[in-house]
């Protein structure tokens, strides 16, 4: 691929041209009064993108330098909708009249250096008006971030929902239902994303799932290539009538024939599964089983013949229900196996060691598992189009409610930013120069959010803003309503 390569003020032109572009494109579905965005491709059904970030990730630009300032407006809006699930057409906003206007400003003359620490400098005056006024966390405000994230009332209720069942740092999966209705599943297990190595292991075949009441739980981190490993475990169970679920790094198919035969001829009722994942995550999820059942991990420098593995050794479930894709094991609590607190407590003291992002939120994800802080939220809708999207919203909710709980909420529709607008305006009039310029670029910035807004909703940009400004406190427009009130009323 050949490599083009622009400098100066045609470089300024076309990074500003591309975000300009991508901002006209999700400009329309900013706020309430705002449109969706319908992406199609030549072939496939299309897909509706009712949120800035995803509605930008679509979109790509011909030529390359235009292409590089969309991503860069781009990143603005992700790194938002990550940490908040809200707030990626408002980022984007304010980043691009930024970038307008200091383009604009550098073509004048200006020093970017200087207009950079201007920025700067209103950036940290912004942000301390915006500390002042944030109202603390309570359970209304964080329903009502849910509700306005989602769009829905009803999918907002659920989310709330779920996040109360798994708390507010516990882990909430979203995942499609089995119906056209969404629901917040009740189910309370601890979930393994792997399932039975035979469909004979099956109670029926019209059932697909084999059920074990009272269960002893069997766990091998090295894998079983011989019916001879756990051959001494497996007499003794035959002998106790004790129902077996063994969980291994891997099982070698002549070993899982030796299971079906036994399992056919009545000598014994057990169910093996393979756990999901490679390397560390395997092992993991093995520890994890074995901490929240009392098992003792087999194959292991500690314990590593496997024919010393006896039901003594063995964890207990007072039911476990494996099907062909997931293993749900009922019964096995914190407050029922000892050592489990001891273990989550040195998962939450790896959580302060330097990882990756990826990594602390596994280690959050099992702490959570363990502890049964979990919750499953099921989007129901009529298409496969309406599920995703929904989908989308429910994930976005997800961190609004969480982000509202953590931090507090500020008014919405640009309303915060134009209260925090005196306090710029104030370090304005003490600064000079190219700094000074800086800051009324932030400053004009401010004002975006709230233009745009007013502006889908069919109103005058320039009164709904200059009645916003008129008011104090959480006073600002409410489209809805059609006028400015209280927006927290």
């Amino acid at each position: 691929m050949k490599k083009v390569i622009t400098t100066g003020q045609l470089t300024l032109r076309k990074l500003n041209a591309g975000c300009g572009k991508l901002m006209r494109a999700i400009a329309p579905t900013y706020g309430a009064g705002g449109k969706t965005v319908l992406n199609a491709g030549y072939t496939g059904a299309p897909e509706l993108l009712g949120k800035g970030a995803s509605a930008a990730a679509a979109i790509s630009l011909a030529d390359v330098t235009e292409n590089a300032g969309a991503i860069l407006l781009r990143a603005a809006g992700e790194k938002t909708a990550d940490l908040t699930g809200d707030g990626s057409i408002t980022a984007m906003l304010i980043a691009e009249a930024i970038i307008r206007e200091g383009a604009r400003a550098v073509t004048a003359g200006c020093s970017p250096v200087f207009i950079r620490r201007g920025i700067e400098l209103a950036r940290k005056a912004a942000e301390d008006a915006l500390r002042e006024m944030t109202l603390p966390p309570c359970e209304e405000y964080t329903g009502l971030a849910a509700a306005l994230t989602a769009g829905d009332e009803e999918l907002g209720a659920l989310v709330c929902k779920a996040l109360q069942q798994a708390g507010y740092d516990g882990d909430v999966s979203v995942k499609p239902s089995d119906t056209d209705r969404s629901y917040v599943s009740e189910d309370i297990a601890y979930s393994i994303p792997a399932g039975y190595q035979s469909k004979y292991m099956a109670d029926s075949e019209t059932s697909g799932e084999a059920v074990l009441e009272n269960a002893a739980v069997f766990v091998c981190v090295s894998p079983i290539m011989s019916i001879h490993d756990i051959l001494p475990l497996l007499n003794e169970a035959s002998i106790q009538k004790q129902t077996l679920l063994i969980l291994s790094e891997s099982i070698a198919p002549e070993v899982v024939k030796s299971f079906v035969s036994n399992i056919a001829q009545g000598d014994i009722r057990l169910c093996s599964v393979e756990a999901p994942g490679v390397g560390a995550v395997k092992r993991a999820a093995l520890e994890d089983a074995a901490a929240l059942t009392g098992a003792v991990v087999f194959g292991t420098p500690l314990n590593p013949d496997t024919k010393a593995a006896l039901l003594s050794t063995c964890g207990r479930a007072a039911k476990v229900r494996v099907t062909q894709s997931k293993t749900l094991i009922y019964g096995a609590s914190a407050a029922e196996t000892p050592g489990l607190k001891e273990y989550t407590g040195h998962l939450a003291s790896l959580l302060r060691l330097e990882h990756n992002e990826l990594e602390d939120e596994r280690l959050r994800q099992r702490i959570a598992r363990l502890t049964g802080r979990t919750a499953e939220l099921r989007i129901g809708a009529a298409s496969d189009a309406e599920r995703r999207l929904l989908t989308s919203r429910a994930e976005c909710a997800l961190k609004a409610a969480r982000a509202a709980a953590n931090g507090g909420v500020l008014p919405g529709g640009g309303t915060a930013y134009i209260r925090a607008l005196p306090c710029v305006r104030k370090l304005c009039a003490g600064l000079s120069g190219d700094e000074k310029a800086g800051a009324g670029i932030l400053a004009a910035a401010l004002e975006a959010p709230l233009r745009t807004l007013s502006q889908n909703a069919w109103y005058a940009p320039s009164e709904v803003t200059a009645r916003v400004a008129e008011g104090h406190g959480n006073y600002g427009f409410d489209i809805g309503s059609c006028d400015c009130n209280n927006l927290y009323v």
